[in-house]
């Protein structure tokens, strides 16, 4: 599954997202960003287990599915990319996320998004959302 979507925008989400991510963790998980495609949203999640974080993004594609992608191998790749718009291709059964630019293709490893920890168990002043 792929879509279209600006540097810049993605870039911006994900920084304010990487607020709640702990510069450590026992739980590798909790060291990425939680993308979660529904139709024509890209809505980004993260989590310290205290606190949950969300943001979202249009995006020009709809799209349906998670993966966990790693919170810094993800934003360095995007801060070295000069292009305006990027493709992001995703594919949850060898979690793998591809950027395409106009000059090459970069590949994460990403993680199953069903095993991200769900909000579910935090108070509802602990959920923090962004715009």
């Amino acid at each position: 599954m792929k879509t279209k979507i600006y540097t810049a925008d993605l870039l911006q989400a994900l920084t304010k997202a990487a607020t709640t991510i702990p510069a450590k963790s026992i739980m590798p998980i909790i060291e990425c960003f939680l993308f979660e495609f529904i139709e024509y949203t890209l809505n980004i999640h993260t989590t310290d287990l205290e606190t949950y974080f969300s943001t979202s993004i249009k995006i020009k594609t709809p799209l349906h599915g998670k993966i966990a992608v790693p919170n810094k191998i993800i934003t360095t790749t995007l801060k070295n990319i000069k292009e305006d718009e990027i493709i992001l291709d995703f594919n949850t059964d060898t979690h793998k996320l591809t950027i395409k630019t106009t000059s090459g293709s970069y590949n994460i490893a990403t993680q199953h998004g069903d095993d991200f920890p769900s909000p579910k168990h935090l108070f509802p002043t602990n959920i923090v959302t962004g715009k």
